[in-house]
């Protein structure tokens, strides 16, 4: 009787939690509607692939963070076992609004989050889940004010971050013009630090900042989305013409590179429609 009205009583709240878990180790999951709930997801480990309502793919790896609102499609997989995506699923009268209030969107990918404020979510997100799953009184509104600035503290940072990467993404805008203008190239870091005028070392920090990659990732990463795009539109490509069109040094490592970034080879991608990738 007292866990009825237990819930019952969070009826009255703007936000309660529905579940919460800091050891989840996350098995593949494929949603084309959506999730009835408000979904708050970080990485403590291992990596795997976002992807949103928009079929754009995210690689989330330690440091990350996603967030999705009822009814958007999305789907994950691991990439690097054991992958650790600790949640926080919740609902309520106010969700909606404070969500649109924050900024939150449909659905939303925090890369790279400082390590300071990672462990302020982290530290938050084991409040949330001790208190949950405690007897105490009051759990309920204890954990829904914990939400509540949980989900303040990811909008500050959210915003911060936005205006961060507008900034790198201004002074990084010439080495990635050339990037795109040279895809069917060898382009070193080398040559990318020297168009932006800074060196290699400075170059890995911006990129890291702006992207969550290295600048050699980010250059394989913009070479495999290129041969991506190229499949779709031209489907009779081999593997040898998508290496020199993409400017791989071999058919082998092109095909290997493509299955480390996106968990599945170059003809499987081929042979299938975008759609038929669901887990």
């Amino acid at each position: 009787m007292a866990e009825i009205y237990e819930l019952m009583r969070n009826y009255l709240l703007p936000v309660y939690i529905l579940g919460a878990d800091i050891n989840k180790v996350q098995e593949p999951v494929n949603r084309p509607e959506g999730y009835p709930s408000y979904q708050i997801s970080i990485c403590t480990g291992g990596g795997g692939i976002y992807i949103d309502e928009n079929e754009t793919e995210h690689s989330i790896e330690p440091g990350d963070l996603f967030f999705f609102a009822p009814k958007t499609p999305h789907r994950y997989k691991a990439t690097a076992e054991p992958w650790r995506m600790p949640f926080i699923v919740y609902t309520g009268y106010g969700a909606p609004n404070i969500a649109d209030y924050l900024g939150f969107g449909k659905s939303m990918v925090l890369k790279n989050i400082d390590y300071d404020d990672f462990n302020r979510i982290n530290v938050l997100f084991n409040k949330i889940y001790n208190i949950y799953h405690s007897s105490e009184d009051l759990r309920s509104a204890r954990t829904s004010s914990l939400l509540y600035s949980l989900l303040v503290m990811i909008s500050g940072i959210c915003r911060s971050s936005s205006e961060t990467r507008s900034e790198l993404s201004a002074q990084l805008a010439p080495a990635l013009s050339y990037i795109k203008r040279n895809i069917h190239t060898d382009i070193s870091v080398d040559t990318l630090a020297g168009i932006v005028g800074v060196s290699t070392g400075r170059l890995s920090v911006l990129f890291k900042q702006a992207f969550g990659l290295s600048p050699a990732h980010a250059v394989r990463r913009y070479k495999l989305d290129h041969a991506k795009h190229l499949m779709d539109s031209r489907p009779e490509m081999k593997v040898k013409e998508l290496t020199e069109q993409c400017g791989f040094s071999s058919p082998s490592y092109f095909v290997t590179a493509f299955k480390k970034e996106f968990g599945y080879s170059p003809t499987e991608y081929k042979t299938k429609s975008r759609s038929d990738f669901m887990w």
